[in-house]
């Protein structure tokens, strides 16, 4: 069900509540982990959350970041830890995906609007050309986001009478391919990368191939088209239309609609899509699923909707400082992590995983020592965690004049510090806890701003969080 004018006092309330929450625990969303004993964060937390984190094991930290269904906790938590817990839950977007049909509708398929038998060929039913289209060379985290995209996408573009689909960010191509090929839309491919939309091209010209060996029935192909643009905010939005008319053959005075799909634009690219949504009379509706946030460089005070990446919203836009609203970038880095994922590494006792934090964060200390000026250096990740001096001498490699010396590795200081890797776990794990209500308040602004431009809009977890981290996606119809 798509949410309207009635529903924007709900969304503002929850905005503005989770804000002040976010300001509340402002110095632990900015805090980082691999500071935690150069700055000693352990001593900065509330006293009786100190004492009482302070002798529970790793797993049980899994109720802090995904609640029990049933009341079967055995650790008692400390009151304010409570509270925040449950209004994380009130104030949160849910993440736990939502369920629609999977299924294909071959009759549909096949069938014209007057509802004629009409010979298509679907791709998708063939046992050989379907396996090439949906999983050939395609990563199990990519075939769920495409399975599910795809369907939504294919389910409003028929609700709307909408034929045409300009796929930002396409990349490679697999979700346009399936959308054409496999449901008969016509698909435009935006991507910046000439080599991608190169490679794009190669694996449509290898699927009709396949297609026509295979097919005996007149076959109906919707291949795709592909530009290669580099979207940012100066782009004419008049020109890009025109561009993506002429890739379809259709002339620019020529009036047709289209939807807008975006599968994880980063940055800035997701406000540089919702605003040529909401400005193109021609498009219909926009599936928006957003990542990467703490990668929205634009963060200025412009009323004007086109330079700015957060926040978008005229309610906060207007009726808030700019310190209410702020969300510092380490706070939208937090909020793209992988919560459900470290909530199994603490439930299944994956000790080598958890221990990351706290190698890091004692390597740190040992920087800052004799290099304070390369605090804070990207060190290079360690696949397989193994003893803490392989971790230095490989984690320093590639920066010049670094050489973590021996005796710092084997000090009592270090050594007590890598003893408290559980103390890391939890401030981590706290951080977390937090982390999906700065996803939430960027998702809401951008909920808001459609809203509030008038059109039909929803917000649902479309992925399961376990296989996809991001996992909402914003889809809007204009009234």
């Amino acid at each position: 069900m798509y949410s309207h004018h009635n529903d924007i006092t709900s969304i503002q309330s929850k905005l503005r509540d989770a804000l002040k929450v976010i300001k509340i625990y402002e110095w632990l969303l900015d805090s980082y982990v691999l500071d935690f004993y150069v700055d000693n964060h352990w001593d900065k937390m509330p006293k009786s959350w100190i004492q009482t984190l302070g002798h529970i094991s790793p797993e049980h930290l899994t109720d802090l970041l995904i609640p029990p269904v049933q009341n079967t906790e055995c650790t008692v938590w400390p009151l304010s830890l409570l509270a925040l817990r449950t209004l994380m839950q009130r104030l949160c977007i849910p993440r736990e995906p939502i369920s629609f049909s999977q299924r294909i509708d071959a009759e549909e398929n096949q069938s014209d609007s007057n509802n004629n038998p009409k010979k298509k060929f679907n791709c998708l039913t063939h046992p050989k050309i379907g396996t090439v289209l949906t999983k050939k060379n395609i990563k199990a985290k990519k075939r769920h986001e495409i399975e599910r995209m795809s369907q939504l996408t294919v389910n409003i573009a028929r609700e709307l009478n909408v034929n045409y689909v300009v796929d930002f960010g396409s990349g490679l191509g697999h979700l346009a391919r399936v959308l054409a090929y496999g449901h008969g839309l016509r698909v435009c491919c935006l991507e910046k990368e000439i080599t991608l939309t190169d490679q794009a091209n190669e694996l449509d010209n290898q699927l009709t191939d396949l297609a026509t060996r295979f097919c005996t029935d007149e076959i109906t192909f919707r291949r795709p088209v592909h530009l290669n643009i580099c979207l940012n905010r100066d782009t004419s939005f008049k020109d890009l239309v025109a561009a993506i008319k002429k890739s379809f053959g259709i002339a620019v005075n020529e009036t047709f609609k289209f939807g807008i799909i975006g599968l994880h634009p980063c940055g800035d690219l997701a406000s540089i899509l919702t605003n040529f949504y909401l400005q193109s009379s021609e498009a219909k509706f926009l599936n928006l699923v957003g990542c990467c946030y703490f990668k929205i460089q634009n963060l200025s005070n412009s009323t004007n909707i086109r330079n700015k990446g957060y926040p978008l919203s005229e309610y906060l836009n207007r009726h808030f400082d700019p310190n209410d609203y702020h969300l510092s970038f380490v706070a939208r880095e937090i909020s793209c992590h992988a919560i459900e994922v470290y909530a199994n590494r603490l439930s299944d006792k994956n000790y080598d995983n958890l221990r990351v934090h706290s190698f890091r964060a004692a390597i740190e200390k040992i920087i800052c020592k004799y290099w304070p000026e390369k605090k804070r250096s990207g060190l290079r990740s360690i696949k397989r965690l193994t003893t803490f001096r392989d971790y230095c001498h490989q984690a320093v490699s590639h920066l010049d004049g670094i050489h973590i010396p021996d005796h710092d590795i084997d000090s009592t200081d270090t050594l007590a510090n890598l003893e408290r890797w559980k103390s890391v776990v939890i401030f981590y794990t706290l951080r977390l806890v937090l982390a999906p209500l700065v996803e939430s308040v960027i998702l809401y602004d951008r909920l808001l701003c459609l809203l509030e431009h008038g059109c039909h809009t929803k917000i649902d977890a479309i992925f399961d969080p376990v296989i996809s981290a991001r996992n909402h996606i914003i889809t809007a119809v204009k009234s």
